[in-house]
């Protein structure tokens, strides 16, 4: 564990154990946690990068966002526990903690899935969508990264859909594009989760036939 990683635990120490480091990136990163009230139940916990606490609006945004997607229950999205910030002020939020791999994992280690278990994905996160839209929440970052595919009591594969409204809170404070998987409406900046959708729907079958995506902005036929 770093020196900022033992500071981190520390502040946390009242509500959190940290266990270990899952991953990190230029946003902060995610630890497997116990959330001690809770019978140390494991959660993974984000953390927002200390260097984006200068940016007030982009904090408030962040907890906004934490709390929006918090509303959403249902089986196919990744439920939000609680948010809130560390005692010396790095931003959270702890989440139901999966076991399993992205779509993009799965895609990278089999040549092509069975119609049957695309059609299965499809269905349950667009479940999962459908369940956040009639809230009014719109991912806005669906692709392979964030379908995350787990396993239920019987192995059955559950779909959960992640990061909701990151994406956008990456445009605002990062000024970054959200990535090739976006779709834009022709009619205007609006995004519908039936474009998100699509983009996975093309993903899915073009590496089932074997082709190649196109560049963000091109459509092949």
């Amino acid at each position: 564990m770093t020196d900022l990683d033992a500071t981190l635990a520390t502040s946390l120490s009242r509500r959190f154990r940290l266990v270990r480091l899952l991953g990190a990136g230029g946003m902060g990163a995610v630890f497997l946690a116990e959330q001690i009230a809770v019978g140390n139940r494991p959660v993974a916990l984000k953390v927002l990068s200390r260097k984006l606490l200068d940016d007030p609006d982009f904090l408030l945004r962040f907890q906004n966002e934490a709390a929006s997607t918090g509303r959403i229950h249902h089986p196919n999205v990744v439920t939000i526990y609680e948010s809130g910030q560390a005692d010396e002020g790095t931003p959270y939020i702890a989440m139901e903690f999966l076991e399993g791999e992205s779509l993009r994992q799965a895609l990278a280690q089999r040549d092509a899935l069975p119609v049957p278990e695309v059609a299965g994905i499809l269905q349950q996160a667009a479940r999962g969508l459908n369940a956040a839209h009639k809230l009014g929440i719109i991912h806005r970052d669906l692709k392979p990264d964030n379908i995350f595919l787990t396993r239920g009591d019987e192995g059955e594969t559950i779909v959960k859909v992640v990061d909701f409204g990151i994406a956008k809170l990456r445009e605002s404070a990062m000024h970054t594009p959200a990535g090739a998987y976006m779709i834009r409406n022709v009619c205007g900046p609006s995004i519908s989760w039936g474009g998100g959708v699509y983009t996975v729907t093309r993903t899915l079958s073009r590496k089932n036939s074997g082709a190649k995506s196109a560049p963000l902005g091109q459509t092949s036929v």
